[in-house]
């Protein structure tokens, strides 16, 4: 092993600790001379040792010192647990995180309407209410109007039997109606690519409509029968054209002068809009409900006012009439 002469270390003890060279520099093995204290080094450990900011380090047998000098994060020197981070993201980053749409915004989409979806609004709820009229208020006709029976009148008497065998008798109308509404179903898609939506759409209000005014003209069993098919075809229509025809306006880009993020995003209105297809089907959909409490509020006092139940059925033919009317006025594009 060879001694460094004048020092007192050999080359490997100072390779290895590299410390005690410096030490020996300033004065020799044993000095007592002070020192000024070491400052952290921003070099990372090197096997356990820590390296001074002026020492030399080979490359060839420690790669990741340098490669740890070019990292995006350092330590700050005053406290080494701190990280900074050097580079942050650009202030036009197309990534960056966009505001999500407020509450103002959707509830503004719903009564700032297009033209289009408002007509296809009120027409689906022209048709809800006719509907309506069948199904809430068409055992109570059949009981009274075509069986002549009474609900009013007591226990045990004709007219009571007589209306509860109406009712019994109107359960299979129903029946028959969602039989008829199955069956239209599977053809209804054949039939708007074959004839268009356009007299789809306003037949099958059509045709409702007349079977109502006959079942209210005759008042017969087999009118009750025969005719509940229709509402059945109307059941049909409504759980089909009003939705084929908002995801088409979708699907064609009607509404939308931009999209961003799925959403249609309309420059009309007091505030840019946002239209989705799930709002526009919610907003088509609740048509249902308004048609339900506006009947609901009025239709007692119209049967009351008319005196006979036959009022129902021809309200029904009436409102759907007017659906068909204005089905017309739809936008249908080109589908």
């Amino acid at each position: 092993m060879a001694v460094d002469s004048g020092k007192g270390f050999s080359t490997e003890q100072q390779n290895l600790n590299p410390h005690g060279a410096e030490e020996g520099k300033g004065g020799g093995y044993g000095t007592m001379e002070p020192k000024p204290p070491s400052r952290p080094s921003s070099l990372p450990l090197l096997n356990g040792h820590s390296v001074e900011s002026g020492a030399e380090v080979d490359a060839e047998f420690c790669p990741d010192v340098k490669d740890s000098e070019n990292q995006e994060t350092s330590f700050n020197q005053q406290d080494p647990t701190a990280v900074i981070e050097e580079k942050g993201a650009p202030e036009g980053d197309e990534t960056a995180a966009v505001p999500g749409v407020t509450l103002r915004q959707y509830l503004l989409s719903i009564v700032y309407m297009p033209k289009s979806l408002r007509i296809l609004c009120l027409t689906n709820l022209f048709c809800w209410s006719s509907l309506v009229c069948y199904s809430l208020y068409f055992t109570d006709f059949v009981g009274e109007a075509v069986f002549g029976g009474d609900p009013l009148a007591p226990d045990g008497t004709p007219k009571k039997d007589l209306y509860e065998e109406g009712v019994r008798f109107g359960c299979w109308g129903m029946a028959l109606y969602s039989l008829s509404c199955s069956v239209y179903s599977f053809v209804i898609e054949k039939l708007v690519k074959k004839f268009g939506a356009r007299p789809v759409y306003v037949c099958g209000q059509l045709v409702y409509s007349v079977g109502m005014i006959f079942m209210a003209s005759l008042r017969h069993k087999a009118a009750v029968i025969i005719f509940s098919c229709c509402a059945g075809v109307m059941y049909s229509t409504l759980f089909t054209m009003p939705y084929l025809l908002v995801a088409h306006y979708h699907a064609s880009g009607m509404f939308k002068s931009e999209l961003s993020e799925g959403r249609a995003v309309l420059a009309d209105g007091p505030e840019s809009q946002v239209r989705g297809l799930g709002t526009d089907v919610a907003i088509v959909s609740s048509m249902v409900f308004l048609a339900q409490f506006i009947l609901s509020s009025c239709m007692g006092s119209i049967i009351a006012a008319v005196g006979s139940t036959t009022a129902v059925v021809c309200a029904a033919s009436i409102l759907a009439a007017f659906g068909a009317l204005t089905a017309t006025q739809v936008v249908y594009l080109d589908l």
